[in-house]
């Protein structure tokens, strides 16, 4: 019995760590992520949702907030942003008159993939110090970690 509790008490320290290391990791991405984006004229919001328009196809407002997981009011002033500089386009939406369909422009499709580009190429040398294995891992934890407090986070109100 002790055994296996101390297992569990070294897995969850060791999670714990990982969690830790997760901040410090999200505040230099981040940087790296803003300073790259307004190199090409972007904020971070706005690149967030030309990706998405980018991988999912036209969206509209409330979507991509829900998608993002950003409030609606925050999405809506970066689209604005967006139209002003002709990255994105607002369509009829057949469904709803009033919610307008947000569609990535080709202008804003080239901004897009050029940035995408330049991002992976950074990430070249991280990748080729990981195996597939490795990634697929840490991919699985930070979901799950993600998932989990997420859901807590909904019972608790606060989600």
């Amino acid at each position: 019995m002790t055994t296996k509790v101390s297992k569990l008490s070294g897995k969850i320290e060791s999670l714990y760590a990982v969690i830790q290391q997760i901040r410090p990791a999200f505040r230099h991405i981040s940087k790296t992520v803003e300073k790259t984006s307004s190199d090409f004229g972007l904020s971070i919001g706005t690149r967030a949702i030309l990706e998405k328009l980018t991988v999912h196809g036209p969206q509209t407002v409330p979507a991509l907030a829900k998608a993002l997981d950003v409030e609606r009011q925050y999405v809506q002033r970066n689209v604005n942003d967006l139209l002003d500089n002709l990255y994105v386009e607002k369509q009829m939406n057949p469904i709803h008159k009033r919610s307008w369909i947000i569609a990535i422009t080709p202008e804003g499709y080239r901004k897009f993939n050029v940035l995408h580009s330049q991002e992976h190429q950074m990430l070249r040398s991280i990748a080729g110090q990981l195996s597939d294995e490795e990634i697929d891992n840490a991919r699985h934890v930070l979901q799950l970690l993600s998932e989990t407090f997420q859901a807590i986070n909904k019972e608790s109100g606060h989600g």
